[in-house]
């Protein structure tokens, strides 16, 4: 709650909600912060208005650097269907989520 997630909704499910449409946007077998930001860079530089692909990829670093930190430098686990509907996203229980990946690591 100090975080200022939602304390209410969806469970969001760790290894079933793994791959998405990051996934294919990414295009590789590993996914690492840097590589996530030269997907963007790249996305940003073009023509194409992909907007929502840039911010589900940034939502993504913001996971991986803010809610489920991890020593590895690989960000792997984390639920990336979630950000398929960007509209859904209030729709799950962070805090809980949140939460019990810090109690388990």
């Amino acid at each position: 709650m100090c975080l200022g997630l939602g304390i209410g909704g969806d469970e969001v499910q760790f290894d079933r909600n793994v791959c998405g449409l990051v996934a294919s946007v990414m295009r590789t077998n590993v996914i690492t912060i840097e590589s996530v930001f030269e997907m963007m860079k790249c996305m940003i530089g073009t023509n194409v208005d992909d907007v929502e692909n840039v911010c589900r990829l940034y939502i993504l670093v913001c996971f991986a650097v803010l809610y489920f930190p991890r020593n590895s430098r690989t960000i792997c686990n984390i639920p990336c269907s979630v950000l398929d509907n960007l509209d859904t996203l209030s729709n799950y229980n962070w805090a809980k989520v949140v939460h019990s990946y810090l109690v388990n690591n």
